[in-house]
């Protein structure tokens, strides 16, 4: 039987027979076959384009629906701490943002967005004991809302006298 430290070396010395370093020091250059070659006119001065930022639309809802939307899209602050969620509260929330809600068997409810540009419904179980949402269950439901319906806390503002206005960070 042969020692350890002889079956590595044997395997390193099978390894560099095998692998031939001075080829890969001499690697071809690929040959762009798309789009405009930047480094190959040195007289163009490159500047890149102005980043367009994608505007998020906004969705006016009432004090109490936002407080909600600041549970479900929580963003740490000094000021904020996360708690549980009324199960009302977060079905007036979604009423509020312009979700059709439609309870289904047992605990399944349905919400089917009025106000955004999209054709399916996305489903949410009620609590059963409490009737209130954990807070780590109501992140998970804005992540959800987030994946399904590109919505984030800030979309959300809170209409007072007639005219919009954001009220604090979300």
């Amino acid at each position: 039987m042969k020692p350890l430290s002889e079956i590595y070396f044997d395997l390193q010395q099978r390894t560099e027979q095998t692998v031939d370093r001075s080829r890969t020091d001499r690697l071809p250059m690929k040959i762009k076959t798309r789009g405009v070659d930047v480094q190959g006119d040195p007289s163009a001065d490159h500047i890149p384009p102005k980043v367009q930022l994608d505007q998020q639309p906004t969705i006016v809802v009432d004090a109490r629906a936002l407080e909600v939307f600041r549970t479900l899209f929580y963003t740490p602050s000094i000021s904020a701490v996360p708690g549980e969620l009324a199960w009302t509260e977060f079905l007036h929330a979604m009423d509020s943002a312009g979700f059709l809600i439609e309870k289904f068997y047992g605990s399944v409810w349905q919400f089917q967005p009025t106000k955004l540009d999209v054709q399916r419904g996305i489903q949410f179980h009620e609590p059963y004991s409490s009737g209130k949402l954990a807070y780590w269950v109501a992140r998970r439901f804005g992540r959800r809302l987030e994946r399904a319906y590109g919505l984030l806390g800030q979309m959300f503002v809170v209409q007072e006298n007639g005219r919009e206005k954001v009220k604090g960070s979300v």
